[in-house]
């Protein structure tokens, strides 16, 4: 009963790329503030991540490349399991790049 819902609701009219693009978003957001906060309080294992003179990369960087690669690949083509993927890719880069904001 639950799998025919599914299908019907979610596979069947294309919506599993958009569900999968928001879990990716609120999945991804909610790490990178948790190990933000961590990194500000000096705990966890990214404690000693950040100094002076070392190279920082902020995350908006991989933010926009997985964002275009997300974007190159929905343009492509409706082909499963690459449609579901951009949807992750594209999810955890805006995610990644609105945070940094």
């Amino acid at each position: 009963m639950q799998a025919d819902w599914w299908y019907e609701n979610i596979v069947e009219p294309g919506k599993l790329p958009m569900l999968l693009c928001l879990g990716a978003f609120v999945v991804t957001f909610i790490l990178t503030r948790v190990i933000t906060r961590m990194i500000r309080a000096g705990i966890g294992p990214f404690k000693n991540n950040v100094s002076e003179s070392g190279l920082h990369i902020h995350h908006a960087v991989p933010g926009i490349i997985l964002l275009i690669i997300g974007a190159l690949m929905a343009i492509r083509g409706p082909e499963s399991p690459w449609i579901e993927i951009a949807g992750i890719l594209i999810g955890v880069g805006t995610s990644l790049i609105l945070d940094e904001f």
